[in-house]
């Protein structure tokens, strides 16, 4: 039998939230240190674990995220689909992330799916 924690059982591979978490912390131009802090999290341990694939990206962590970011779709955060569907792989279609720390987190040419 597997242990559980919240992260989900032991040994499995989150690719598709390792994926999003690194979207994310791309799209905002800070280190993780910072992008921690600037979540309210006292260390990095917890995003590394996600961006790793050793944890999941948990409902909690994505409230965080998109109280940072309002206009990355939550659910896609969740769950990496936006009303029902997969998110599309091309940037087409997608929204820029944000802005610089002091406002919000600096945009790059990446994007994500808009909240509806």
């Amino acid at each position: 039998m597997k242990q559980t924690n919240d992260a989900g059982p032991r040994g499995e591979y989150h690719f598709h939230d390792a994926e999003r978490m690194r979207f994310v912390v791309g799209a905002s131009g800070l280190n993780l240190e910072l992008f921690a802090r600037w979540l309210g999290l006292r260390g990095s341990v917890r995003i590394r674990r996600v961006l790793l694939g050793q944890a999941r990206l948990t409902p909690d962590l994505a409230r965080l995220i998109h109280a940072r970011f309002p206009q990355i779709d939550l659910e896609w955060l969740k769950t990496g689909e936006v009303g029902g569907s997969p998110a599309p792989e091309s940037a087409g279609g997608r929204s820029a992330a944000g802005k610089g720390p002091e406002e919000t987190p600096a945009a790059n040419k990446k994007t994500a799916p808009l909240r509806g």
